[in-house]
């Protein structure tokens, strides 16, 4: 990966955060990238549910995006869709939150499997939270949708309680869009104005 050009291994890391009012303590795992076969996504999902046991996690939340058609998309603040591994924690959130229930389909990757698989090896809950997002955004490979962000952001703040800080809104969605798609436009006119040499002319050739 590259980034400023620094370049740097894809890497998933795992972050602790001890509640000094010893309510709740947080494990956060969080990554670059997934595995793109099924099996290293397998693979990766087991070692962390492995981790998961060895410290004790009473419930795993997993957070990712629910794509849908951009017409079926009303309103400023996405949707938030629900599945769980535990029928009555699902009953429990429902009744008490406005979120929508999966009726059918699939979660892919790591953030299906892992509630999944812990409840299966260990009997650990978990929760599985998608926030609605364009499917055709998806499609074109434009995946950095901040709307759904800061959606499940605050989501887990109001129904977790977490000390997550207000740094980013919905109210001011616009202007971090805009911002980010002024440097996403630099960076492509950046790689545009990057042009091969032709080897037999000048002896060499750049690569990206």
């Amino acid at each position: 990966m590259v980034d400023d050009s620094l370049l740097s291994a894809p890497k998933a890391e795992i972050l602790y955060w001890e509640d000094p009012n010893k309510l709740r303590d947080i494990i956060l795992i969080t990554a670059d990238a997934q595995s793109l076969s099924p099996r290293g996504i397998y693979k990766i999902s087991d070692f962390l549910c492995e981790i998961i046991h060895q410290y004790q996690i009473k419930l795993i939340i997993a957070l990712g995006a629910y794509p849908v058609n951009r017409r079926k998309i009303n309103s400023k603040v996405p949707k938030i869709y629900i599945s769980s591994t535990n029928r009555k924690l699902l009953g429990q959130y429902l009744m008490e939150n406005n979120y929508k229930k999966i009726q059918k389909g699939v979660i892919i990757g790591a953030n299906g499997l892992i509630p999944t698989l812990a409840k299966a090896r260990f009997d650990i809950d978990g929760l599985v939270f998608l926030a609605e997002t364009d499917n055709l955004a998806i499609v074109n490979e434009d995946i950095t949708d901040l709307r759904a962000s800061i959606t499940l952001l605050e989501m887990l703040k109001k129904s977790f309680t977490l000390p997550i800080k207000k740094k980013y809104s919905l109210e001011n969605i616009d202007d971090i869009t805009k911002n980010l798609q002024v440097k996403r436009d630099q960076l492509e006119k950046d790689l545009d104005s990057l042009q091969l040499i032709d080897a037999d002319d000048k002896q060499k050739s750049l690569y990206i």
